[in-house]
């Protein structure tokens, strides 16, 4: 008896990892507001080098708060850190975590437009502002900020709202509940009114592919390539002439992988839960 309270008295409270999770916003949103000061001050073209900069600190920072977090809770409870941010190997195939990032990005595609059609009513927040044209773009720097936009964000987002947060949570309170709060917080810390809605509904698909596979590889995986085909598609089109909407033929195919996905979760649902 003795040992199960020890048990429950060990695993983290609501606030314990709330805590982390604002204070790491609240770091990261420093960093990146203080050397985006510091490149204005200097000079105020928008260049490529200073998102990437921007971008790669504040998530490092970022990284190291919800590590230190993690560090402090697991001197308690002896559990190792794979485990306990949930990287161990998903039991997934190749084709299985494809289906899911491509899935993404039609569950995306899906959560935009509703975060559209609800701001429609609201006038002014309902506008979308054009994306900044970058000053001596060039495709290196096209590339480099393409994949700093895509993993910077995909690993240490991940890692924190559903390793380090979700998973946390359900220790103690239920799946339904740890995706919820996780996908509210996802929300807010993307600050504007449509993305508020974006990301939660993101945090939401994200939530539960993390708690069907017991892992938050394939979420880093489904984060980058939302993330990747979003600055991939913004610089291609000042770079390599893409058209301003994608070609139907990938929304179709993005289709079938979300078709796809959704079977995943539904059908390997008992054997992640037996892990």
């Amino acid at each position: 008896m003795q040992s199960q309270i020890t048990v429950v008295k060990n695993k983290p409270s609501i606030v314990y990892l709330i805590t982390g999770i604002v204070l790491m916003f609240m770091l990261m949103t420093a960093v990146q507001l203080g050397l985006s000061e510091l490149f204005q001050s200097i000079d105020r073209n928008f260049k490529p080098s200073k998102v990437v900069l921007m971008k790669v600190s504040g998530h490092l920072v970022a990284g190291l708060v919800i590590l230190l977090f993690a560090h402090r809770e697991l001197f308690k409870t002896k559990e190792s850190i794979i485990k306990r941010l949930g990287l161990r190997k998903p039991k997934l195939s190749v084709l299985d975590i494809s289906a899911l990032a491509l899935g993404s990005l039609f569950f995306g595609w899906m959560a935009r437009q509703l975060a559209l059609k609800l701001f429609s009513f609201f006038g002014h927040l309902a506008e979308t502002k054009e994306l900044p044209v970058f000053e001596n773009l060039t495709t290196g720097w096209g590339i480099l900020m393409i994949l700093t936009i895509a993993i910077a964000p995909g690993f240490v987002e991940e890692i924190a709202y559903r390793g380090f947060l979700q998973r946390g949570l359900i220790k103690k309170h239920s799946p339904f509940l740890a995706i919820f709060i996780s996908s509210v917080l996802f929300g807010l810390a993307h600050i504007t009114p449509q993305e508020i809605v974006f990301t939660f509904f993101m945090g939401l698909w994200l939530g539960i592919i993390s708690y069907r596979t017991n892992s938050i590889w394939p979420t880093i995986f489904c984060h980058i390539t939302v993330n990747g085909w979003s600055s991939a598609y913004m610089v291609g089109k000042q770079l390599w002439t893409f058209p301003v909407t994608p070609p139907m033929v990938f929304n179709v195919l993005f289709c079938i992988a979300f078709v796809y996905s959704i079977k995943i979760l539904v059908t390997k649902k008992k054997i992640y839960e037996k892990n």
